[in-house]
């Protein structure tokens, strides 16, 4: 790699957002960091190695997780990777609405759990205050 090269990154217009998971496939599932994700304890790992020249197929709404290793092939570069991430499979059909469901109700059943926490909080308090 030529380390006179340069590179230069334009931002789409209009603007496009993909959403991201903050959760971290290097720390436990019990990691503060991981818990959001509760889900995320019965992962099981996949791990493959991609050679030069070689691309990888992931479907649609895979999560991943990529970390590169430089080989000593690569050292008279200066340990230099690239990735590239393309995603050109956006017709999800029905794995979209699916999994948007999946979701709303996992956020349902959370948020009726709160409040029943809550409720009986306050049934124990005027419980108390009885007495």
């Amino acid at each position: 790699m030529d380390s006179s090269a340069s590179w230069t990154l334009t931002p789409l217009h209009p603007k496009t957002y993909t959403p991201w998971i903050a959760l971290d496939p290097t720390l436990p599932w019990t990691h503060p960091k991981n818990r959001p994700y509760p889900y995320f304890k019965y992962a099981r790992p996949i791990q493959i190695t991609v050679n030069a020249g070689q691309a990888l197929y992931l479907p649609s709404m895979w999560y991943h997780h990529v970390r590169m290793n430089p080989s000593s092939s690569l050292s008279s570069m200066n340990d230099s990777v690239i990735a590239v991430n393309w995603w050109f499979d956006m017709e999800f059909g029905d794995r979209w609405a699916w999994s948007i469901l999946g979701k709303s109700i996992d956020k349902s059943n959370e948020d009726l759990s709160n409040d029943l926490k809550k409720k009986e909080q306050l049934n124990e308090e005027n419980d108390e205050n009885e007495l």
